[in-house]
């Protein structure tokens, strides 16, 4: 099987490649038989999450949904998990009053 090996340049970011709001952070080098697609730099890393993944287009997003939904699935469920602050709240007051009743 061939492979890139070292000159394998995919990086995390590079899933929001493609975006006109991304595109400031890419650049493209040249490589044997062609050119690769290069995140600038590592110390844009945090702007680039805080500041402009915010606001990418949802499509690119999708990619991580077969990973949720298999995460989902993996996950227990009940009438025992907590799923709202509501429930949250009741289930400590329950708790409490449980705690002080004995």
């Amino acid at each position: 099987m061939e492979t890139f090996c070292d000159t394998s340049h995919c990086e995390m970011e590079h899933i929001f490649y493609g975006s006109n709001k991304t595109e400031n952070f890419f650049k493209e080098e040249p490589s044997a038989g062609g050119k690769i697609i290069v995140f600038k730099s590592d110390l844009d890393k945090t702007e680039f999450a805080k500041s402009v993944i915010p606001t990418v287009e949802k499509e690119y997003f999708e990619v991580f949904r077969p990973l949720f939904e298999f995460i989902k699935s993996k996950c227990r469920t009940s009438s025992s998990i907590v799923t709202s602050p509501v429930k949250d709240e009741q289930v400590l007051k329950k708790k409490n009053k449980s705690a002080f009743a004995s």
